[in-house]
């Protein structure tokens, strides 16, 4: 959420299927937006609110023209992880720290 005119900051969490993924979206214009991407995962046995991930994927999208994001997440190592843990109050409503 911004408070920025013209400007929407999106996230989507998609456990399910072959590519779990954390995805953050900056949409700045019609067809302007920078994404910056997660693998993800979970360990429901042991800590079932969290979901861990690991930055991999970054660019900025302007129209037609993809430019890469700049950052080399393989050589970050540790500072690349982190972990989200989440509390739904409801199904349109959620909490987040991490």
């Amino acid at each position: 959420v911004t408070s920025i005119d013209g400007i929407t900051i999106t996230q989507e969490i998609v456990l399910d299927g072959p590519d779990p993924r954390v995805d953050q979206r900056v949409v700045f214009g019609s067809d302007y937006f920078l994404r910056l991407s997660a693998s993800a995962g979970t360990q429901p046995e042991s800590e079932p609110s969290k979901i861990f991930f690991t930055f991999d994927l970054a660019y900025f999208q302007l129209g037609p023209i993809r430019i890469p994001y700049p950052v080399p997440f393989k050589l970050l190592g540790d500072e690349a992880r982190g972990w989200l843990d989440t509390v739904y109050l409801s199904e349109q409503l959620r909490v987040s720290r991490g």
